[in-house]
């Protein structure tokens, strides 16, 4: 039996593949499977260096970014995601325009890209500004790897700077916070019970550690 996967991406690249599932009838695959969740990513490269990995000779970026983008929805997706290679407005604006002409109620994505400077823009997009457009679906890559990168290497430098008093400041900071227990951001009393559950004298092994209390538990 054929099974679909629950997520596919398809990278600009993969039009061969894409045509390959539509005529093999992956729309009504995808029908038969409410719990699948589809996503088409095709290149929207500015249109200025007619940038599209992979275009097709003799047609521009962005009217093949449209195409590719439509053949995704045709085929069947639950979401198109253009990928973009600048903050310009012009093409992501031209190319939720052009979905939405085709596809009035396809969601569009948005990857909010931590390669660009977007506090340098003269005039970038607001995360209702895009909504508004169609994109439903907003992402930033690397967010989190950005902000901890950040906090760890400040952190690190007020502890050579500081000692221990960057380490006091620290607890003091975190008091109250959702990550302040490291014991509970990694879910320690959830491995505890299953501990319990299949290891057996587990129950007494936890109750006899040092720092066991009836309100940390672990």
């Amino acid at each position: 039996m054929l099974r679909a996967p629950r997520f596919l991406l398809l990278h600009h690249r993969s039009v061969a593949l894409l045509e390959f599932l539509a005529a093999a009838a992956w729309a009504g695959i995808v029908a038969s499977h409410p719990g699948i969740g589809v996503r088409g990513k095709c290149g929207l490269g500015n249109p200025r260096r007619g940038t599209l990995s992979g275009r097709r000779r003799g047609f521009p970026a962005r009217d093949e970014a449209i195409r590719r983008g439509r053949a995704y929805a045709d085929a069947g997706v639950d979401l198109v995601w253009p990928e973009l290679s600048s903050p310009d407005r012009e093409p992501a604006v031209a190319f939720a325009k052009a979905l939405r002409e085709s596809h009035p109620g396809l969601p569009l994505a948005f990857n909010y890209s931590s390669s660009f400077k977007w506090h340098k823009d003269a005039n970038p997009f607001t995360f209702k500004e895009l909504g508004e457009l169609g994109y439903k679906f907003i992402f930033i890559t690397l967010f989190a790897a950005h902000a901890g990168m950040y906090a760890v290497w400040n952190a690190m430098e007020e502890l050579v700077k500081d000692q221990e008093q960057a380490q006091w400041r620290l607890e003091k900071t975190k008091d109250g916070h959702p990550t302040e227990s490291h014991h509970v951001m990694a879910r320690v009393s959830h491995f505890q019970e299953l501990e319990k559950k299949y290891i057996p004298g587990s129950d007494a092994r936890i109750k006899s550690s040092a720092g066991f209390d009836d309100k940390r538990m672990h």
